[in-house]
């Protein structure tokens, strides 16, 4: 997948089984996930559209620490000298301090060939090892980050511990990670649902209804397409799969 534009100043960038956002405030930009390693270019690609530079970069905020979240980390530090913001709950694990819990889930839906074709697709671009910072500052629930976009941090624990998503409240758009997606990566199926490997199951059951009360009209998953709806529409159609 190219870089596309999905509004003024929001950039959906990655590939057909992971995102990641640039998005522009006032003229600077923040990067929200970073998806695989191998993804590093696609900023450069967003940053001309938008007529900016690397330099223009203020901050590169994570909804959460795994592999295929924060894979090009590094290298956009390197590139825009830009800190890298995650919750405090997962700031040790991005720097390597505390290793990841696993994922439940993943091993029963390995022959499948959706799966199949993703671990692929990983492998290809370097997204299977565990990717660490140098630094990462920490934010907390329910704060509004000074980055631009001032984006709202709320936690959506489950898919991993320290899950947050984060919500763009001045354009009405929600980045929610893993908290939900819109792409099955097991089954290949599309449209709202849970993610399917999580951290904590129960909990990330629980985590719909925080989604569910935000505001917004724009509902930005990690997998999959965008969901253009409130959230509460998008929760509700993902509780019909459960």
């Amino acid at each position: 997948m190219s870089v596309t534009k999905l509004d003024d100043g929001l950039y959906r960038c990655g590939s057909r089984w992971v995102n990641f956002y640039v998005i522009e405030d006032g003229g600077e930009v923040t990067i929200v996930d970073c998806g695989l390693p191998s993804y590093e270019g696609q900023l450069d690609e967003a940053l001309a559209q938008m007529g900016r530079s690397p330099s223009d970069v203020d901050a590169i905020v994570l909804t959460h620490t795994h592999p295929d979240h924060m894979g090009a980390a590094p290298g956009f530090m390197a590139t825009t000298g830009a800190p890298v913001l995650v919750s405090d709950v997962e700031a040790p694990i991005a720097t390597g301090e505390r290793k990841p819990a696993k994922v439940s889930g993943l091993l029963g839906t390995l022959w499948r060939p959706s799966m199949l074709s993703l671990i692929g697709h990983l492998i290809g671009n370097k997204g299977l090892s565990n990717t660490t910072v140098s630094a990462a500052t920490p934010f907390g629930d329910q704060e509004i980050l000074d980055v631009p976009g001032r984006l709202k941090s709320v936690a959506t624990p489950g898919h991993s511990s320290g899950h947050r998503a984060l919500v763009w409240e001045a354009r009405g758009v929600v980045f929610c990670g893993d908290a939900m997606a819109t792409l099955d990566l097991a089954r290949g199926t599309r449209g709202p649902m849970l993610h399917p490997f999580n951290e904590d199951q129960a909990q990330a059951v629980e985590s719909l209804a925080v989604l569910e009360a935000l505001p917004g009209n724009l509902l930005l998953p990690g997998h999959g397409e965008p969901f253009k709806g409130t959230p509460a529409q998008a929760v509700e159609a993902a509780r019909r799969s459960l």
